[in-house]
Protein backbone atom coordinates (compact mmCIF):
# COMPACT_ATOMS: atom_id res chain seq x y z
CA UNK A 1 0.00 0.00 0.00
CA UNK A 2 2.84 2.36 0.79
CA UNK A 3 4.35 1.83 -2.66
CA UNK A 4 0.97 2.37 -4.25
CA UNK A 5 0.53 5.70 -2.42
CA UNK A 6 4.00 6.78 -3.41
CA UNK A 7 3.32 5.98 -7.04
CA UNK A 8 -0.01 7.81 -6.93
CA UNK A 9 1.67 10.80 -5.33
CA UNK A 10 4.40 10.59 -7.94
CA UNK A 11 1.83 10.48 -10.77
CA UNK A 12 -0.04 13.43 -9.25
CA UNK A 13 3.19 15.40 -8.97
CA UNK A 14 4.08 14.58 -12.56
CA UNK A 15 0.60 15.60 -13.67
CA UNK A 16 0.85 18.84 -11.70
CA UNK A 17 4.28 19.50 -13.16
CA UNK A 18 2.90 18.86 -16.65
CA UNK A 19 -0.03 21.20 -15.99
CA UNK A 20 2.30 23.84 -14.60
CA UNK A 21 4.53 23.55 -17.66
CA UNK A 22 1.49 23.86 -19.93
CA UNK A 23 0.25 26.84 -17.94
CA UNK A 24 3.66 28.47 -18.19
CA UNK A 25 3.75 27.79 -21.92
CA UNK A 26 0.32 29.38 -22.32
CA UNK A 27 1.40 32.38 -20.26
CA UNK A 28 4.58 32.64 -22.28
CA UNK A 29 2.64 32.50 -25.56
CA UNK A 30 0.21 35.18 -24.37
CA UNK A 31 3.09 37.31 -23.16
CA UNK A 32 4.84 36.84 -26.49
CA UNK A 33 1.68 37.94 -28.36
CA UNK A 34 1.37 41.02 -26.16
CA UNK A 35 5.06 41.79 -26.66
CA UNK A 36 4.75 41.43 -30.45
CA UNK A 37 1.65 43.64 -30.49
CA UNK A 38 3.44 46.28 -28.42
CA UNK A 39 6.47 46.11 -30.73
CA UNK A 40 4.19 46.55 -33.75
CA UNK A 41 2.52 49.55 -32.12
CA UNK A 42 5.89 51.06 -31.25
CA UNK A 43 7.15 50.40 -34.76
CA UNK A 44 4.10 52.02 -36.36
CA UNK A 45 4.45 55.00 -33.99
CA UNK A 46 8.15 55.21 -34.87
CA UNK A 47 7.38 55.07 -38.59
CA UNK A 48 4.69 57.75 -38.36
CA UNK A 49 6.91 59.94 -36.18
CA UNK A 50 9.87 59.41 -38.49
CA UNK A 51 7.82 60.28 -41.56
CA UNK A 52 6.50 63.37 -39.78
CA UNK A 53 10.03 64.45 -38.86
CA UNK A 54 11.26 63.64 -42.37
CA UNK A 55 8.49 65.75 -43.85
CA UNK A 56 9.10 68.54 -41.38
CA UNK A 57 12.90 68.35 -41.52
CA UNK A 58 13.27 68.28 -45.28
CA UNK A 59 15.09 71.59 -45.26
CA UNK A 60 16.14 74.23 -42.81
CA UNK A 61 13.26 75.21 -40.56
CA UNK A 62 12.22 78.50 -39.05
CA UNK A 63 10.59 78.19 -35.63
CA UNK A 64 7.85 80.50 -34.36
CA UNK A 65 6.01 81.05 -31.08
CA UNK A 66 2.47 82.36 -30.71
CA UNK A 67 2.59 85.85 -29.15
CA UNK A 68 -1.19 86.38 -28.96
CA UNK A 69 -2.47 87.62 -25.57
CA UNK A 70 -4.46 84.39 -25.25
CA UNK A 71 -2.48 81.90 -27.38
CA UNK A 72 -5.04 79.12 -26.88
CA UNK A 73 -8.12 81.26 -27.54
CA UNK A 74 -10.18 80.58 -30.64
CA UNK A 75 -11.53 84.14 -30.80
CA UNK A 76 -8.18 85.76 -31.72
CA UNK A 77 -5.87 85.06 -34.64
CA UNK A 78 -2.43 83.69 -33.85
CA UNK A 79 0.47 86.15 -33.84
CA UNK A 80 3.49 84.08 -34.86
CA UNK A 81 6.86 85.59 -33.92
CA UNK A 82 10.08 84.05 -35.25
CA UNK A 83 12.75 82.96 -32.79
CA UNK A 84 16.11 84.74 -32.96
CA UNK A 85 18.65 83.19 -35.32
CA UNK A 86 20.68 81.73 -32.41
CA UNK A 87 17.61 80.25 -30.71
CA UNK A 88 16.32 78.99 -34.05
CA UNK A 89 19.60 77.20 -34.76
CA UNK A 90 19.56 75.61 -31.29
CA UNK A 91 15.94 74.48 -31.72
CA UNK A 92 16.48 73.18 -35.26
CA UNK A 93 19.63 71.24 -34.34
CA UNK A 94 17.85 69.55 -31.44
CA UNK A 95 14.81 68.81 -33.59
CA UNK A 96 16.91 67.15 -36.30
CA UNK A 97 18.66 65.04 -33.64
CA UNK A 98 15.22 63.76 -32.54
CA UNK A 99 15.48 65.32 -29.09
CA UNK A 100 12.28 65.44 -27.05
CA UNK A 101 13.03 68.92 -25.72
CA UNK A 102 15.55 71.73 -25.91
CA UNK A 103 16.38 74.36 -23.31
CA UNK A 104 16.75 78.00 -24.23
CA UNK A 105 17.67 80.83 -21.87
CA UNK A 106 14.22 81.27 -20.28
CA UNK A 107 12.14 78.56 -21.92
CA UNK A 108 12.03 74.87 -22.72
CA UNK A 109 10.70 73.70 -26.06
CA UNK A 110 8.85 70.36 -26.06
CA UNK A 111 8.71 69.04 -29.61
CA UNK A 112 6.08 66.32 -29.20
CA UNK A 113 3.67 68.74 -27.54
CA UNK A 114 4.74 71.61 -29.84
CA UNK A 115 4.88 73.82 -26.78
CA UNK A 116 7.15 76.48 -25.30
CA UNK A 117 7.17 76.45 -21.48
CA UNK A 118 8.71 79.09 -19.23
CA UNK A 119 11.40 77.61 -16.96
CA UNK A 120 10.27 79.49 -13.84
CA UNK A 121 6.50 79.15 -14.32
CA UNK A 122 5.18 75.97 -15.92
CA UNK A 123 1.77 77.63 -16.40
CA UNK A 124 3.25 80.08 -18.90
CA UNK A 125 2.98 78.04 -22.09
CA UNK A 126 2.67 78.95 -25.74
CA UNK A 127 2.28 76.93 -28.92
CA UNK A 128 5.17 76.75 -31.36
CA UNK A 129 5.36 75.84 -35.03
CA UNK A 130 7.98 75.12 -37.66
CA UNK A 131 8.01 76.26 -41.26
CA UNK A 132 10.55 75.44 -43.92
CA UNK A 133 12.73 78.32 -45.05
CA UNK A 134 12.56 78.91 -48.76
Amino acid sequence: MFCYCQSVVSVIRQENDRRNRMYLLLLSAASCKRRKKKQQQQQSFYLSTTSLKTNMAGGIGQWYWNAAPNPFGKDQPAQWIAYSSNDNKTIEDSFIKNATKVELENHCIYFHERMQVHKQDFNRQRPIKREEKK
